[in-house]
């Protein structure tokens, strides 16, 4: 079990977030955070959930406005700790399920994580918006718009990279986890989930867990309106993987 504990973020990843901040506000101010606006935008977006609106299509540059930074934040710096720990190094390929506008993906970019990248989302918003922010950005990436699970079987050795889509599934039970994790997987912030991930996966994987709560220097302070974050991810690797 992983005990969560207050580190620091290395100036590297602190500046390379920064500038993609930077970089979203010139070329994308749509899209940028909006800390004024964050505490309605939840709000909105808690409301269009409770309604059962498909917000990912209506609210989709809300949701970014309201999320985004902080996804991308904390992604980097799941992908950044398990990479520093030499995991995911001979990965065929990365595979983000249920992407969005793709923080994860460009997290894994930033950190060094292969150089073939694969973002799958069923909304058609998501899925533009992910395209502009990866222009913006100078990021490779082949978008697909489709059902997960049928797009990764295309993609038995990729890595899997599963920030949010998991909690969106009407199953989230054992042979659904191990359908995704394949080889190789990583689960980002899923306080809600983890537990259910190490169970079904416990036997056929290899567990590495964060539970971490990052002091934020100044410069990100300002960015996101916090003075920390937490980051609560585990990553999957396949035993006795070919």
């Amino acid at each position: 079990m992983s005990t969560q504990v207050e580190v620091r973020i290395s100036s590297g990843l602190a500046q390379a977030f920064v500038a993609d901040l930077e970089r979203i506000r010139d070329r994308l101010p749509e899209l940028a955070y909006c800390r004024a606006a964050h505490e309605e935008i939840k709000t909105r977006l808690r409301q269009s959930v409770a309604l059962g609106q498909d917000f990912y299509e209506s609210e989709a540059v809300n949701f970014n406005k309201a999320y985004f930074a902080k996804n991308y934040l904390k992604a980097l710096l799941a992908v950044s700790y398990f990479r520093c720990r030499g995991l995911f190094a001979d990965s065929a390929g990365l595979i983000d399920l249920g992407a969005g506008a793709g923080p994860a993906t460009i997290a894994a970019v930033r950190a060094g994580l292969s150089s073939e990248r694969v973002m799958i989302d069923s909304s058609h918003s998501q899925s533009d918006i992910s395209s502009q922010l990866c222009t913006a950005l100078s990021i490779s990436s082949r978008p697909i718009r489709g059902d997960a699970l049928q797009v990764i079987q295309a993609f038995p050795n990729a890595t899997k990279l599963v920030s949010y889509w998991l909690c969106e599934q009407s199953s989230t039970g054992a042979e659904l986890i191990r359908n995704v994790a394949g080889r190789s997987a990583l689960f980002i912030d899923y306080p809600r989930y983890l537990d259910r991930v190490r169970e079904a996966l416990s036997h056929s994987h290899v567990i590495y867990s964060i539970d971490h709560r990052f002091h934020l220097p100044s410069a990100l302070q300002r960015e996101l309106n916090a003075k920390s974050i937490r980051v609560h991810s585990v990553a999957a690797v396949q035993r006795n993987a070919a």
